[in-house]
């Protein structure tokens, strides 16, 4: 039991344990047993275990889908090794996640019913294997509800952006806050950028800034336990402050001046948990400026500075995101 907990603890599931030594004999009268337990616990899954020598077989009735799932782990004589409890509890824990994703697990009943399988013998659940001669028979209900409430997100980290047809890049502060639903996601984004410094003439730096406000929006899918990719759009507005710093007493500086464009494009996050509810995540992508702003800064009529903007704006960020739920 001690295994199964300490496999299943950082899961948002319930787990009793109910007393069975009077399981029934046939496979149909066990399947019944098993929607008769979910019923009384209101759980979503039935548990219990096979002991055959040193082999131990899990054995998941889920009620509400009118399925069931069989593991065989381990083999030969003598009795369960460590590493094979350990894998009957990590099948545990793959189930509930599943179950608390809403997903489908195992076969529907009706295919098992020909096998000619035999039902099971009741759990000996006892974590240690010196304890199997002596462990009372036990049948696990687990309460996995999977939670439809949508899960909120926020982050910050710092991007970079290369805003112009040139090697230097612009960097910037970046904030997010988002929920996610199932595999949808949605974020709001704000971005405050830092001072780009261009030498354009020989009297005067001209100091541009880059700030953004987007929203985004996209599917989210798995790549493993720990690894999620979400891909989407974002939409929303970008604004450049342009200023100049003079380097020479002849050079008066001009006002600072706002300039806002629309923006959009796609955007990719990979995403890594390195705790329950934090995640390590990088952000890739291309930002489409509706007419971008063209920067040009005069020190004598006929000699001048220009700042260009590109139409097409990559960007990448890093961040650390927080979660109302566990992202394991």
């Amino acid at each position: 039991m001690d295994r199964v907990r300490g496999q299943t603890s950082d899961l948002d599931a319930d787990i009793t344990v109910h007393d069975a030594r009077s399981i029934a004999p046939t496979y149909e009268a066990r399947m019944r047993e098993a929607d008769a337990a979910a019923q009384r616990s209101q759980a979503n899954a039935v548990i219990w275990f096979r002991v055959d020598g040193a082999s131990v077989t899990v054995y998941v009735a889920v009620p509400a889908q009118d399925r069931v799932l069989v593991r065989s782990l381990g083999g030969g004589s003598g009795k369960p090794s460590s590493a094979t409890l350990e894998a009957a509890a990590l099948v545990v824990r793959d189930v509930l996640r599943a179950l608390g994703q809403g997903a489908t697990v195992g076969e529907r009943r009706g295919e098992r019913d020909g096998t000619g399988v035999q039902p099971p013998p009741p759990l000996y659940f006892c974590a240690e294997p010196a304890c199997w001669d002596r462990a009372p028979p036990l049948a696990l209900a687990t309460p996995a509800r999977p939670s439809r409430a949508p899960t909120f997100v926020s982050a910050a980290g710092w991007g970079m952006v290369r805003a112009r047809d040139a090697s230097s890049v612009m960097h910037a502060l970046e904030l997010r806050l988002g929920a996610r639903y199932e595999s949808l996601f949605a974020t709001a984004a704000l971005s405050i950028g830092a001072i780009d410094v261009e030498r354009v003439t020989e009297r005067a730096d001209l100091l541009v800034r880059r700030h953004s406000l987007a929203l985004s929006a996209g599917t989210r899918r798995a790549l493993s336990r720990d690894v999620s990719i979400d891909v989407g759009l974002t939409a929303g507005a970008v604004t450049f402050v342009r200023a100049t710093r003079s380097l020479a007493p002849a050079f008066v500086p001009t006002e600072t001046h706002a300039h806002t464009r629309l923006l959009a494009g796609p955007e990719a996050r990979l995403s890594c948990a390195v705790a329950r509810t934090v995640a390590l995540v990088a952000t890739l992508g291309v930002d489409a400026i509706l007419d971008p702003p063209r920067f040009e800064v005069v020190e004598v009529p006929g000699r001048s500075g220009v700042y260009g903007l590109a139409s097409l704006q990559p960007r990448l960020s890093i961040a650390l995101e927080w979660s109302s739920s566990n992202f394991r």
